[in-house]
């Protein structure tokens, strides 16, 4: 497929935010807010999905992004209209980083209608966000022909992406073809952020469909990870109520050779890795730092 862009019309500054970034995506309901399940926002959405959880990806992430929050850059997120609160993660972007150079890139599968149709009905918010300064892409994380043109097109003023963060289908293969795509269109110094590594068990669906739901991934991270440092992949090894955490996919070290052979070139071009669990303790997130 040919990659739908929505280009932004407002290209000015936003004034610098003091809240915190949990703070925001809290605001929106987004779930990378470091809150429990029971808060308000989140009970919006917890209650019709109760095995969906809070990931509170947040506070690490203020950690990671503050040294360039206030720059500014590009930066690509893919996966942007979740149903449970869709288009959260642009809207606090946008008013966390003042000056970012934001892209987000959606294949809008999720609604009552197909692909084009649900595009129509987000239309409203489409439009609120190139006003806000947003730049909305209609495009397949698993085309690798609609991924180079969204690059080109992205980075054809010659400037890198600084940040990607892959919130996509969470399928393996999808993920590595992203991966595999963009990852020379990070600049030196940009994080690449791939977010909840985790079990399939509630979409047993794509576990039918594509037999590995982001497992492959899981694996190659957890692998590198142990061999930067054995005890760096123990995770505390209880949670905070004393549960014991129980690590997934470790029975087995197989990982694909496509995953393989895109795990490795990226790790030789990085110097920096993180590895760690949301406060679900079943979501994962993994970054790469590039050298």
């Amino acid at each position: 497929m040919k990659p739908q862009f929505f280009k932004r019309t407002n290209f000015s500054d936003r004034t610098p935010e003091t809240t915190s970034l949990s703070d925001i995506f809290l605001e929106y309901g987004g779930d990378k807010a470091d809150v429990e399940d029971h808060h308000p926002q989140m009970l919006k959405w917890h209650m019709k999905l109760p095995y969906c959880h809070t990931v509170g990806y947040a506070t690490l992430y203020a950690t990671l992004f503050d040294e360039f929050k206030h720059d500014a850059f590009k930066m690509l997120e893919i996966g942007i209209c979740d149903n449970r609160h869709p288009f959260a993660s642009p809207r606090t972007y946008l008013r966390y980083f003042p000056r970012v150079d934001y892209w987000g890139y959606d294949l809008f599968t999720q609604g009552p209608k197909d692909s084009e149709g649900n595009i129509q009905l987000r239309m409203p918010d489409i439009l609120d966000l190139v006003s806000r300064g947003a730049n909305i892409i209609y495009g397949n994380q698993y085309d690798k022909d609609c991924l180079t043109e969204t690059m080109q097109e992205i980075t054809k003023d010659g400037n890198l992406l600084r940040l990607v963060i892959d919130d996509g289908s969470h399928i393996s293969k999808h993920i590595w073809t992203s991966l595999e795509i963009i990852w020379p269109y990070l600049e030196s110094g940009g994080l690449y952020v791939i977010e909840d590594l985790t079990s399939g068990h509630p979409w047993p669906l794509k576990d039918l469909l594509y037999g590995d739901y982001s497992q492959d991934v899981w694996r190659a991270f957890y692998m590198a990870a142990k061999a930067i440092d054995p005890m760096y992949v123990n995770f505390d090894a209880k949670k905070e109520n004393g549960e014991t955490i129980e690590i997934p996919y470790t029975d087995s070290t197989e990982i694909s050779t496509y995953g393989s052979t895109i795990m490795n070139k990226v790790l030789d071009e990085s110097n920096g890795l993180f590895f760690r669990p949301g406060r679900d303790y079943t979501n994962f997130v993994g970054v790469l730092r590039k050298k």
